[in-house]
């Protein structure tokens, strides 16, 4: 964690390489063990981006756990394996994490931008939970009675979207989800000026300026009706500790937003030390993963 406290900026494409950089001694130091948990690929829709990666607890469980891991990228990049060597060791550092802990772990890719428009990202991690809910068998389980959700940067924005777009999912599939972490989002468009490289894909993936306000997370809560807000489930919101302004912002007016429409405060957790890429890449490196460990907790109490 060291190396991240030297990197000069909240950048996120300034700091990305030398984030990267500084955890991949540390995860290929590890690389058995990563590697050492069972992983299959499935696909679950028509194309090559429409597959999806298991991680499997080493030691079998009576009650067994499914979590969904939606990673971001700026809605134009993004792998549920980054690379070749040594980069490929995410993220599956972050598929056998959870998996160690006891979770089926699921990482799906999703179409990416400029080949999806608006809600097809969210669509694509509706599918890919539907398809898992209805294949249980695949996953060794007689039957899936929950999942949980985890979401990274953009990820937690299509999840965000998927939950709160009226019509867009099922209540017997809205039932099924029990818990939600939203981390590291843009909730909303109100200082978009301050990333105006992200602020262009963001109005070619929605469509309009005015379709990124509407149906922002923040956007779509803001105008949920009482009946919606009450069917969501549990949510926490993880932030790192050094996150671009943008998402600081937005993530504080969020959580203001939910409590005045839930009537409670969300659970917050902070990833202490971190920039807005290494709190999931220092997933299995033995450095920085206490805020992982918390939200697993968290998730354990639901």
């Amino acid at each position: 964690m060291e190396a991240i406290k030297s990197i000069p900026t909240q950048n996120i494409l300034e700091l990305l390489n030398p984030t990267i950089m500084a955890f991949i001694p540390l995860l290929e130091k590890n690389r058995e063990k990563i590697e050492g948990i069972t992983k299959k690929t499935f696909q679950y829709g028509a194309t090559e981006r429409h597959q999806l990666d298991v991680y499997f607890p080493p030691t079998s469980s009576p009650s067994p756990k499914v979590l969904f891991w939606a990673y971001g990228g700026g809605f134009v990049f993004g792998d549920r394996v980054i690379g070749p060597p040594p980069r490929d060791l995410a993220y599956g550092n972050l598929g056998s994490f959870y998996a160690q802990r006891g979770y089926i772990t699921i990482i799906p890719d999703y179409r990416l931008v400029p080949h999806v428009t608006f809600p097809g990202q969210s669509e694509d991690i509706r599918d890919a939970i539907q398809w898992t809910l209805d294949h249980p068998d695949e996953l060794g389980l007689k039957t899936i009675e929950s999942v949980d959700l985890i979401g990274h940067s953009a990820g937690s924005i299509n999840i965000a979207i998927m939950l709160l777009l009226p019509g867009f999912v099922s209540d017997e599939f809205r039932k099924r989800i029990k818990s939600v972490v939203l981390s590291g989002a843009t909730y909303h468009d109100k200082n978009h000026m301050a990333a105006p490289k992200f602020w262009e894909i963001f109005v070619q993936y929605w469509g309009s300026e005015d379709a990124v306000h509407a149906n922002s997370p923040f956007g779509l809560l803001e105008k949920a009706s009482q009946e919606t807000a009450a069917a969501l489930p549990r949510i926490a919101v993880v932030e790192a500790e050094h996150e671009p302004e943008l998402i600081a912002t937005s993530g504080k007016d969020f959580k203001q937003l939910y409590r005045e429409k839930m009537g409670k405060d969300v659970p917050y957790f902070v990833a202490q030390g971190h920039n807005h890429i290494s709190m999931n890449w220092a997933l299995n490196s033995g450095e920085g993963e206490q805020w992982a460990e918390d939200v697993v907790a968290w998730l354990e109490k639901a």
